[in-house]
């Protein structure tokens, strides 16, 4: 027996993240034919259970393992990082960039300098300003 995705009753305000993103890739990406996927066409792809399906998409489950979290991206051609929340902080985005630009292998000094920079960006944003145990992080290790 196939149960259309959209015959699930809408937990409004109370859905969770995760419960939203689904529900917006089942509806968004279809099958060729223009129709939706069904629980157990998308329980067959996975290999989880169409009651955890279920569960995930109600909102009743919302920390799902990251397996699964990468069946479901996976199956829907998606990053798995799409399940997440991200908060769009620019300190973080660029601290993040920092990172990634660092060459493997690099030196302590430029690890310690990105974060000075999340210390400094911490406690700006909780009003301390710089003065918080200067040089912290410039002790001999």
């Amino acid at each position: 027996m196939s149960v259309e995705v959209t015959e699930m009753a809408d937990s409004g305000a109370d859905a969770q993240p995760l419960s939203v993103k689904l529900r917006q890739l089942l509806d968004e990406r279809r099958k060729p034919d223009g129709r939706r996927y069904t629980l157990d066409e998308l329980s067959a792809a996975t290999g989880l259970s169409p009651s955890y399906l279920k569960y995930l998409l109600s909102g009743q489950r919302d920390n799902p393992s990251k397996n699964a979290l990468q069946l479901l991206a996976t199956f829907f051609s998606v990053d798995p990082s799409y399940f997440f929340d991200v908060t769009g902080d620019p300190d973080l985005d660029r601290i993040t960039m920092l990172a990634r630009n660092l060459p493997p292998g690099a030196p302590r000094a430029h690890l310690r300098a990105i974060v000075e920079q999340v210390i400094l960006f911490d406690r700006a944003a909780e009003g301390r300003g710089d003065d918080s145990e200067p040089g912290a992080l410039n002790r001999p290790e």
